[in-house]
């Protein structure tokens, strides 16, 4: 049986986690609304560390113009017509990083748990390989060890630790983990 990299996903496709059937496509400009929707259900402590405030109409039209230039390429996640989460690959094409994407994802915290993510991941991981990088990188806070596991058991490896790299809202500082996996053949 193949793995969930092995297998070739054309989008849109669905899974099912735990009995909910999940939709997943690429994001396109049409999406700017429902982004900015999914933003405003969550919750603080989701949009502490984001590396861009998806609750700002001009970050999320910032962030279509990427994928519509192809620096970034975009899973949406969704449950009966809602957005639940998303997977971002980043990549630039500075001649020194032009090998490396970096993997961006946050899952609605009702949905977590059930696998989405991982699925998203590892959809994004292969979308790499088809690109040609050698590698993904993936940067959270140390405060979030759930995410640190999932990437653990998807290969990927503890690159640094920046001490009091990152300050929240309430200008406290947390460590930045940067965790990357080879996807070379």
């Amino acid at each position: 049986m193949k793995t969930a990299r092995q297998r070739k996903h054309t989008h849109p496709f669905a899974e099912t986690f735990n009995g909910t059937s999940v939709s997943f496509r690429m994001m396109t400009a049409e999406d700017e609304s429902m982004v900015l929707k999914f933003a405003n259900t969550l919750p603080e402590e989701d949009l502490i560390f984001l590396r861009m405030d998806i609750t700002q109409p001009e970050v999320v039209s910032e962030w279509v113009r990427n994928i519509e230039s192809g620096r970034t390429i975009t899973i949406i996640a969704e449950e009966d017509g809602r957005m639940v989460g998303y997977a971002s690959l980043h990549s630039s094409h500075l001649h020194w990083t032009r090998h490396i994407g970096e993997v961006r994802m946050l899952v609605n915290s009702k949905m977590r748990g059930l696998g989405v993510g991982r699925s998203m991941v590892n959809q994004i991981i292969k979308i790499a390989a088809e690109k040609k990088l050698e590698r993904v990188i993936v940067q959270i806070s140390s405060n979030q060890p759930r995410v640190r596991k999932m990437f653990e058991d998807l290969n990927f490896e503890p690159q640094a630790l920046l001490t009091d790299w990152l300050k929240d809202r309430n200008n406290r500082t947390h460590d930045l983990i940067i965790m990357s996996e080879n996807i070379e053949d």
